[in-house]
């Protein structure tokens, strides 16, 4: 009877985590529609530009608003149409697409950076440092991050750089707050005790103990903020704060056929579906990430 009930218990628990394995794999299968479009935009940025067939930047007034070519009226050398100045709308969202690409990786990883050396710091040091950086971290979200976004643009002279940076500025405390929480954790785990008995300095323990254990989690939020960072750079492109005119933008190219909707309704739509698949896209990885690459929990008995 005992072992009966002892290879009983065991089955149970082979089947609690067999069943638990299953429903990881169900509910976090990864997201391939999401990840296809994700390495599409980024491949477009890289080489995108190579199979352009028309220059994005040839204006040709005989030529304007002409519709995409499965519809009547259109030109098979125009595939998406052309706006309201004759230039090709597919060039013009594949260059637009490219920008947002640097911007969006450079605002994120600038924005990363700084964050994150912000909330090892804070978390590592604690005391007067801690408390100084986590009040500016509360006072930067306070406001919206668009909203900041858009006043630093404001304020600084208009171009790649100022966007770049306006982003970044808007993004820091989302780094700076959960990094900091996770090195408050590892600061009392027995491995950084252990360095510091061995008279290792906080450089040390910082870069060789603290950092590689908070990679996973880095990376997360790098993904995730990469939708919002595109998303921000479409927004103050609309309002004419970003790149300029002619070059294009899937924002001001949404500022161009705004007006003139009713004309040629392609010239605003295909690059405001391409901001919201983009932006979907990535929101989609980084939930996956996170799922995949959080710490699992322990099952055993």
């Amino acid at each position: 009877m005992m072992q009966s009930a002892v290879i009983s218990t065991t089955e149970k628990k082979d089947i609690v985590l067999k069943t638990d394995k299953k429903e990881r794999r169900g509910t976090n299968r990864f997201p391939y529609i999401a990840g296809f479009f994700a390495v599409l935009f980024i491949l477009n940025g890289l080489i995108g530009s190579l199979f352009l067939t028309q220059d994005p930047m040839v204006v040709s007034l005989s030529d304007k608003y002409l519709p995409p070519a499965f519809i009547s009226g259109g030109s098979a050398l125009h595939l998406l149409g052309t706006d309201y100045l004759g230039r090709d709308l597919l060039s013009r969202l594949v260059v637009g697409g490219r920008v947002s690409l640097v911007v969006s990786l450079c605002s994120v990883l600038a924005g990363g950076f700084f964050g994150s050396f912000l909330g090892v710091a804070a978390g590592y040091f604690g005391g007067i440092l801690d408390k100084v950086i986590m009040r500016f971290c509360d006072a930067t979200m306070a406001f919206p991050h668009v909203l900041i976004a858009m006043m630093l643009a404001i304020l600084m002279p208009q171009g790649f750089i100022s966007v770049v940076v306006a982003i970044a500025f808007s993004v820091w405390p989302r780094f700076t707050k959960l990094i900091r929480s996770r090195t408050l954790t590892l600061k009392k785990s027995a491995f950084v005790t252990q360095a510091k008995l061995m008279g290792a300095s906080a450089h040390r323990i910082i870069y060789t103990h603290l950092i590689p254990n908070e990679l996973n989690l880095i990376i997360v939020l790098l993904v995730q903020v990469i939708g919002s960072s595109i998303l921000a750079e479409a927004g103050l492109s609309f309002l004419g704060l970003s790149v300029q005119p002619p070059n294009p933008t899937w924002g001001n190219m949404i500022t161009e056929g705004r007006d003139t909707f009713h004309v040629a309704w392609w010239e605003s739509t295909f690059p405001t579906i391409l901001v919201v698949i983009t932006v979907i896209s990535f929101n989609l990885l980084g939930e996956w990430l996170k799922r995949s690459l959080e710490p699992k929990k322990n099952t055993g008995a």
